[in-house]
This record gives structure tokens, sequence and C-alpha cells, in this order.
């Protein structure tokens, strides 16, 4: 599973990577690696750790601001 923005509203939501293929494999600095076993791992900014989602989804201010931010340094990092 990977978490895209849904163009109607730009939710966060789960989508099965068999839906995408992989362009370009490079990493942004700043993400985190987690292998937690049994096939399943996970990689994403530093800044989507602990109970950040939680966070987000309870509508927290400060969790909504970081989810804005690493999105527009992603689209800088795909500008390049």
């Amino acid at each position: 599973m990977i978490t895209v923005q849904r163009d109607s509203d730009s939710t966060p939501v789960l989508v099965e990577l068999q839906c995408f293929d992989v362009v370009d494999p490079a990493v942004p600095n700043g993400w985190t690696f987690l292998d937690f076993g049994s096939g399943r791992y996970s990689i994403a900014p530093s800044e989507f750790g602990g109970d950040f989602w939680d966070r987000f989804h309870d509508e927290n201010p400060e969790a909504e601001k970081t989810f804005e931010q690493v999105i527009e340094r992603l689209k800088i990092f795909h500008e390049d």
C-alpha cells in the first residue's frame, strides 16, 4: 500500500502499489526506511513517524501543516 493524494480533494488515501509503475527510484533526503519483517516495509518522510497519522486524522493543525510542507518539498524534489 502507498499513500497518495486523491485528485478530487487532495485527501491522503491508501492505494495498492501494483496500481503504479516506479519511474524514478530516487528517495528524498529525510525519508526513513523501516523493515517490519514478514516482507512488510515502510518508506516515508521522517515527519510522518510516531503518531503523525493519528494527529492528522484528528485534524490537528500542526499535523496538517506538516503534511502540506512535505507535499511542497515533494513537488520541488520532483521538479529537478
